[in-house]
């Protein structure tokens, strides 16, 4: 009867193991800003559910990456420490919990298991089966960064008029009026770029290098070691929409609507309640209510779309790659999603396929208002001459731009 049992309940489990509800933030906020300075003892957190018929097998594997996020090639990065943690502990989920069965929480660096970030710069994990770590499941990034320079920034309200925009909400934007201010021993030629992150959107930064010639962006020198840059074209935007599944009552099971009503229109001319800044905060993994749930978002737009419509939001993690296509019913597009119980921030986008990438546009539905509060996270890049010109990141700034 024991036996039967066991291998009824493993039957409940994906036999190919898949990593769920992957987070990472700063600890010990729960809110996913994962930018960490060490030398002040701060540390990330990572956490996921895990779905696999047996005990999980896995690594996590940490690597420094260029300012575009790909991994460092040069073998000096990795001569220190392999940053490698084999077989980490994992809980089990509560017996409620029927789309994964294992939870995995760790803060880092950790001394103790070999995990250190000496690089300031920006990092990618990687989640991996421990015998063959080419077998990844997940991957994720954080910022690792010092505190050596000296930087402000402050907005002013502008126009857009380069192109005729309608409706004119459309035109409303912002100008952010940087200053850096370099430390004593540090030379002007090695100071790289700035990094602009618009509230969570971590996997959508604008990198904007010092010898970038565009009309957006102008670097400016006052002497051997301040800068002055001002970025333009800034569209505020309006709050995001926000789903709480917390909420028991609300969301009873599979197939709930996002919104009582069911379908969701445009906000173009209404501002919205306040929302977690993009953020993704998930119910804590070991309660009985901490389940996953099927979602439908229904959405109207104002006219005939012309191009596609897509869900984008932190579920997503705001992944422009990762957006979730709308499929068309009537005058409606509709999508399903596979949640954690949590609370979600999230928009409706348009956007059309480019060869390249897609251009999206989350203003024609969303809004535009100068009145909406967001959260600027400026990172500046200098190419560090002692650890083999590295992108060093020497300073990060928080701007909030609301009124």
């Amino acid at each position: 009867m024991l036996l039967l049992q066991v291998l009824l309940t493993e039957s409940l489990y994906s036999s190919v193991p898949e990593v769920k509800a992957l987070v990472c933030y700063k600890s010990p906020s729960g809110k996913n800003f994962p930018i960490i300075n060490p030398d002040t003892g701060e540390k990330i957190t990572i956490e996921f559910d895990f779905n696999s018929a047996s005990y999980p097998e896995t690594a996590i594997i940490f690597k420094p990456c260029d300012p575009g996020g790909r991994p460092l090639k040069d073998q000096f990065f990795y001569s220190r420490n392999e940053n490698i943690l084999r077989n980490p502990e994992f809980e089990y989920l509560p017996v409620t919990v029927k789309d994964a069965r294992y939870h995995f929480s760790g803060s880092f660096p950790d001394a103790r298991a070999g995990i250190e970030f000496p690089f300031r710069t920006k990092w990618m994990f990687l989640i991996t089966d421990s015998f063959d770590t080419t077998r990844v499941y997940a991957t994720g990034y954080f910022y690792v960064v010092s505190d050596e320079a000296s930087a402000g920034a402050a907005f002013v309200t502008e126009s857009i008029y380069d192109a005729p925009l309608f409706p004119v909400d459309l035109s409303k934007a912002l100008t952010m009026n940087i200053k850096l201010q370099l430390p004593d021993g540090f030379f002007q030629e090695y100071f790289e770029a700035v990094e602009v992150i618009e509230n969570n959107k971590f996997y959508d930064g604008k990198y904007y290098p010092k010898n970038m010639r565009a009309d957006s962006v102008l670097f400016r020198t006052t002497d051997g070691s301040n800068f002055e840059i001002t970025i333009r074209g800034i569209r505020p935007g309006n709050s995001y929409r926000q789903i709480d599944i917390t909420n028991q009552s609300k969301y009873q099971g599979d197939g709930a609507y996002a919104t009582p009503d069911g379908v969701e229109t445009s906000r173009f001319y209404f501002r919205g309640d306040k929302d977690n800044n993009g953020a993704m905060l998930l119910a804590p993994f070991n309660e009985l209510t901490s389940d996953y749930i099927t979602i439908r978002f229904r959405f109207t737009p104002p006219d005939d779309s012309q191009t596609g419509i897509y869900l984008n939001g932190s579920f997503n993690y705001w992944n422009p790659g990762g957006m979730i296509k709308m499929e068309k019913s009537g005058n409606r597009y509709e999508a399903s999603l596979r949640l954690k119980r949590g609370v979600y921030d999230y928009q409706y986008v348009s956007a059309s396929a480019d060869a390249q990438k897609i251009l999206s546009d989350p203003y024609v539905f969303e809004g535009n208002f100068f009145e909406t509060d967001n959260i600027y996270t400026v990172l500046f890049y200098y190419k560090d001459q002692q650890n083999r010109g590295y992108s060093k990141i020497i300073k990060v700034l928080s701007v909030h731009n609301g009124k």
